[in-house]
């Protein structure tokens, strides 16, 4: 019982459709680091977006061009 379980979640497109807002809300949230927006985007893709938000405040913020 419990692999059908997860087999639901992993076929379930609202939360597939979930997962992937909350990485790219991730994304957007670092877009101003020096990762930027899509080293965040890949990074909450691998790990999650849970993990790749706290990394969020590790990480240095971009350095500006005058």
């Amino acid at each position: 019982m419990p692999f059908q379980f997860y087999t639901f979640l992993l076929a379930s497109p609202q939360l597939m459709l979930g997962y992937a807002l909350a990485c790219m809300l991730v994304g957007w949230y670092g877009k101003d680091t020096r990762i930027g927006y899509w080293g965040f985007l890949i990074l909450s893709f691998v790990l999650t977006p849970f993990v790749a938000f706290l990394f969020i405040f590790l990480s240095a913020p971009a350095k500006r061009r005058k």
